[in-house]
């Protein structure tokens, strides 16, 4: 019975970690989309007109004639249009709507605010945006803070079950809990891989750069899921993982402060030890 109140309190405080979740994207989702939306369209109509210009200054209009549509010069038109094009959607120069300040956009967004991740290329761009940011940030990452220790808790909480039920092992010593956070810390990093390698064009290789600097909150910038499917398995992936790996490296900080306290042991007591020896010859000697 003495695991009953403790277990109900845990259910509590993740109960009151959802709903201050959910207030928090449901108010930036109003916010950032009615401020960020009609711009982010703005900028979709703005490179489109400038590709359109470009292809204007090199298309020749007669290509799709039967009687040149074979030239070589009209081959390579083509191709330059489709390179040009592509040289466009990989500098960010999107004529196509990526939804970025949709629903779904906007809860990406606001997660990785909130858990300082912070990928380079989503963020706002008008000045209320901007402003917005700084209140949701100080507001918002207390919030995913708390929520992240409660998930991982639940994390541990079930892993144990699911061990102790399936394969009668008991995480009941120190070790063992160390073993088996470093156990869901690979299979975050190397099954979220495999994930994001189904979801998006991206090889293994890249999909585990991406959940590194993701778990790691380096959050680089360099790949950003495209698609809202891509999107919201992140939200879940952000919110699941990083307050296991926040314990792995909580784990491994406190290993290297009890290296430097073993090595502080170590070189005291031979220092103190050559000292002494010191002293004993010196007393030894005859003068």
């Amino acid at each position: 019975m003495t695991g009953e109140p403790r277990v109900s309190n845990f259910f509590h405080r993740l109960l009151w970690a959802s709903l201050l979740l959910v207030a928090f994207y449901f108010s930036g989702c109003v916010v950032f989309h009615f401020c960020e939306r009609e711009k982010e369209l703005e900028t979709y109509r703005e490179n489109k007109r400038l590709l359109e210009r470009l292809t204007d200054l090199y298309e020749f209009e007669h290509c799709e004639d039967p009687a040149f549509k074979d030239l070589s010069f009209c081959k390579g038109q083509r191709a330059f249009g489709n390179s040009l094009l592509d040289y466009f959607n990989e500098n960010g120069l999107w004529t196509e709507d990526q939804g970025q300040w949709t629903s779904c956009g906007c809860i990406f967004f606001l997660t990785h605010l909130a858990t300082t991740i912070g990928y380079g290329n989503s963020h706002p761009h008008t000045p209320q945006g901007q402003l917005s940011t700084i209140f949701f940030a100080f507001a918002g990452i207390p919030v995913m803070g708390y929520a992240l220790v409660q998930v991982a808790r639940l994390n541990f909480w079930l892993t144990r079950l699911f061990l102790a039920k399936c394969f009668s092992f008991h995480v009941n010593t120190v070790r063992r809990q160390g073993h088996v956070l470093a156990c869901l810390l690979v299979l975050f990093l190397f099954g979220g891989a495999f994930v994001y390698m189904l979801l998006e064009d991206w090889t293994y290789l890249e999909s585990l750069y991406f959940c590194f600097a993701t778990l790691s909150t380096v959050g680089f910038g360099g790949y950003l899921p495209s698609s809202p499917v891509s999107k919201a398995f992140s939200v879940f992936y952000m919110i699941s993982g990083l307050g296991v790996c926040a314990l792995n490296i909580s784990v491994l900080t406190g290993m290297v402060a009890e290296g430097h306290d073993v090595f502080e042991a170590c070189w005291s007591e031979k220092v103190g030890g050559c000292a002494a020896s010191c002293v004993e010859r010196s007393q030894g000697e005859p003068i």
